[in-house]
């Protein structure tokens, strides 16, 4: 296939309307690795339309979220496909761009939803990036004070904070996935770590096949 050419940028629902050919995809799954591996887990026809967005992100130094993404920036190519991605899609490409091009450690949750990093465009020197707390290989997002939360279509919602009944510990960690009869499970402890092991603990007795998206940990001895 010779070299595409992006011929438009459009909103998501601009570029879908007719239903034309698209490569865009889900995604959530980049964390700090570059655009080797990245375009490896494409099939053969289908990295020429990503290396060339790659090659236009580049050249016009675009350092934009997944709203801005679906709202004006889906690529439009001569061919008539389109890439048009979920928000997570989004992160997953534009962190192995700039990871490869800047030798930076992006996560795609820094581009999906809003900017989470400093543009190194800026010639800033540090790259900063949200708090986070590891669960099971998922990212807590600090999203205000003291209060961390991840969500997945998949699996639910998980939430971490201080505890209001100090006396079952110091913080809380709940799982919810909707309906709420699939599960919901909390967990206690004396520091976020420990909250964690013990949600971990709960949900793997009760959250059955769902246990899947959180596999067990060489160092995981969580009852």
């Amino acid at each position: 296939m010779s070299e595409l050419r992006i011929v438009a940028w459009k909103s998501y629902d601009e570029a879908t309307e007719n239903d034309p050919p698209n490569v865009g995809d889900m995604g959530g799954c980049v964390d700090g690795t570059g655009w080797d591996a990245y375009i490896d887990g494409w099939r053969e026809d289908i990295r020429p339309y990503y290396e060339a967005i790659r090659a236009e992100v580049l050249r016009n130094r675009i350092w934009k979220d997944g709203n801005w993404h679906q709202g004006e920036g889906c690529p439009v190519f001569e061919d008539g496909t389109v890439a048009a991605m979920s928000m997570r899609a989004w992160g997953d490409m534009m962190a192995s761009i700039y990871n490869e091009r800047f030798g930076l450690k992006l996560w795609y949750g820094d581009f999906a939803w809003r900017i989470d990093a400093t543009n190194p465009w800026d010639g800033e020197e540090r790259v900063m990036r949200p708090e986070t707390i590891d669960f099971y290989g998922h990212k807590l997002v600090k999203e205000e004070r003291d209060w961390y939360r991840a969500t997945s279509a998949a699996w639910g919602e998980i939430e971490l904070s201080p505890d209001s009944r100090p006396e079952r510990g110091q913080w809380i960690a709940t799982w919810e996935c909707s309906p709420t009869s699939y599960g919901y499970a909390e967990g206690y402890g004396d520091t976020p770590e420990q909250a964690l092991a013990d949600l971990g603990a709960r949900m793997r007795e009760m959250a059955g096949a769902l246990w899947v998206f959180f596999p067990r940990k060489d160092d995981d001895h969580a009852r």
